[in-house]
Formats: C-alpha cells, structure tokens, sequence
C-alpha cells in the first residue's frame, strides 16, 4: 500500500479539475495498475463534496489490459467487491502493457471501492491495439501529446462515458 502522501498527491488532480472546470466532471476514466492514482483522484473528489464545493462525486472508470489486472479482473467478474489476485502464471506482459500489468494491486480495494462507490462507474480491458491507437491518435490530433500507450487505455472509457454525459467527462492519463 502506499502512503497517505501518494493519495494526497493525487487527490490534487481532483482539485485542479474542479478549479479549471468550475465544477465536478459527470465522469472520469483513470488507467489502474496498482489502483493509486484512481484512488487519490477520488479521495480528493470526496474531500470536495465534503466541504460542499461540489454537488457531486463523477463516476469513474479504470482501464486496463486483458494481460492482467485484478482490479479489472474482480469487477469484471461481477460481485466481487473484494480485489482477488491474480495467478501469476496467466500474467501476459507486453511492452504495450507493462505499466497496468501484475497479478496483485497494492491500492486495488481502495480503487474498486472507488469505482462502486460512484454508482456507475466501472472498470474495463483495453487491448493493447487499441492502446497504441489511441496513443498515436493523442500525438496527431491532441495538440502532439506524447503519451505511453498505457496511459492511453482510458481514452476508449472516457469517450463512451463522455457520449452519455453529453460531452463532460474527463480523461486522465497518468
């Protein structure tokens, strides 16, 4: 697990969405490794709707590869509220995959947890196809943004939720 310090670092994202968006996102899609940076993201959405500065916490969505991930694996499943780890023996890294791949998250409850919580959310596989794709399509069309095809996972998620929400989701990619 990581410590208080990771989650309030990336709850910072959270504010700085607000601050630039004037309120909170209808969602917003996180790649999920070990489940932190989703986590974080989310803490600082729920410290917000706390103090009253947002009327609502967005769903969130994590992303992942088929090549292995328990947070993904365990929602998929369906019912499982509790992260199962994964047989490291069907772990399939690639150099696509490799920073969303293990068989174990270390912030993988506290990120399911995160994704339930929001009534709505969920969590999804993206090929590694559709990583590189996307990758490149953020690089040609985003303004040049180089990003890590891995990071890119979330794209897919984010712009099927942002259909539905008319437009107001938010991308993240870490």
């Amino acid at each position: 697990m990581n410590s208080w310090l990771d989650f309030a670092g990336y709850a910072n994202i959270a504010y700085e969405i607000v601050q630039q968006l004037g309120h909170a996102p209808y969602c917003i899609a996180v790649p999920v490794g070990n489940g932190t940076t989703l986590a974080g993201i989310h803490h600082g959405f729920v410290q917000l709707y706390k103090r009253g500065e947002i009327e609502r916490i967005p769903r969130f969505i994590g992303s992942s590869t088929p090549g292995g991930n328990p947070i993904v694996d365990s929602w998929s499943r369906g019912g499982f509220r509790t992260v199962q780890d994964l047989d490291p023996s069907t772990i399939r890294e690639t150099g696509i995959n490799e920073p969303l791949v293990s068989y174990h998250s270390y912030d993988g409850q506290k990120a399911l947890d995160a994704i339930y919580s929001t009534r709505g959310g969920a969590a999804v596989y993206v090929s590694d196809l559709d990583m590189i794709r996307f990758s490149k399509y953020m690089e040609r069309f985003e303004g040049g943004i180089p990003v890590l095809p891995a990071s890119a996972s979330s794209w897919l998620p984010y712009t099927t939720c942002s259909v539905q929400a008319g437009g107001r989701g938010i991308w993240w990619w870490s």
